[in-house]
């Protein structure tokens, strides 16, 4: 199931994250994007999205998890 995109600072739906081929993607509408950079329509707040900051949020939290089992 996809898993939704929001604004940081409003909560807006930016967009769904989605797989294509194994790779995630954001789709917003009928575009898919490795990366965004923008702000959001209904507040204005600038933010960004990667496939690299994400791949890099997913390795630190696999690295925590290990670490805590570790403990």
């Amino acid at each position: 199931m996809p898993e939704n995109v929001k604004c940081p600072r409003c909560g807006a739906e930016i967009g769904e994250i989605v797989e294509v081929d194994g790779v995630q993607l954001l789709r917003m509408g009928h575009a898919l994007c490795r990366a965004w950079y923008g702000s959001c329509a209904c507040c204005g707040e600038s933010f960004s999205w990667s496939l690299a900051s994400i791949a890099l949020k997913k390795l630190i939290e696999r690295y925590c998890n290990l670490k805590k089992s570790s403990v």
